[in-house]
């Protein structure tokens, strides 16, 4: 999988361990989120992430774009969208729910 952030005025990009965030944030955000990554044991990273970007409750927890390159997982909040393409070169857009905290979706390997 290739991921390339496109980063936006009031965003944060967050590039670890495999993890690729963009998340409305200011350098306090990439701070924790780092930290809490940097802890994480056998941790799903994804799971990390979102327990650090959620941890003031589901209404405080900013729009968000998140992909796990070793599991293929990817999870969209708000505003934010991830465009991933097949191997045939298809593209689709993964956005959030208009309802409920976030999308949450495991690409297909390949």
């Amino acid at each position: 999988m290739r991921t390339r952030i496109e980063g936006r005025d009031g965003w944060v990009e967050v590039v670890r361990d495999g993890i690729h965030l963009l998340a409305k944030g200011d350098a306090s955000l990439v701070e924790r989120v780092e930290a809490a990554v940097a802890a994480a044991e056998d941790d799903d990273l994804a799971d990390v992430v979102t327990d650090e970007l959620s941890s003031g409750g589901v209404r405080r927890t900013p729009d968000f774009a998140l992909v796990d390159e070793g599991t293929g997982r990817v999870l969209v909040r708000g505003s934010a969208s991830v465009v991933v393409s097949d191997a045939g070169g298809v593209g689709r857009t993964i956005t959030a729910p208009a309802r409920g905290p976030w999308t949450d979706e495991d690409l297909a390997p390949g």
